[in-house]
């Protein structure tokens, strides 16, 4: 261009030169960060369908436990339970004993 025509740029070459090689360069360097861009775009679309599907299957190992220990929690209310009577049983039993030795003495 005739502004930079004659002018020493930085690095002691002439400015419009310097200036043309910048504009011959800037595609390549905006192409270049287009595609970083959609890689890492990509990447990030792959990370979280893989995050996605971690927590989907941690949720379902979460339900199957939570669903296992209602079963247990369950059973072991139905073990309690026939023990208290075993023991309500027992107590009777052991009465009656004490009044079956009471009365023989």
């Amino acid at each position: 261009p005739e502004e930079t025509r004659g002018m020493v740029g930085p690095k002691g070459g002439k400015a419009g030169g310097e200036l043309s090689s910048f504009f011959v360069k800037l595609p390549a360097k905006i192409m270049d960060l287009e595609i970083n861009q959609s890689l890492l775009q990509s990447y990030i679309q792959e990370i979280k369908q893989h995050y996605d599907e971690t927590l989907h299957d941690v949720q379902e190992e979460l339900k199957a436990v939570q669903a296992s220990l209602e079963g247990v929690g369950a059973g072991a209310q139905l073990a309690v339970l026939n023990l208290t009577e075993r023991v309500a049983a027992l107590q009777h039993q052991a009465a009656a004993l004490d009044r079956a030795h009471k009365d023989a003495q």
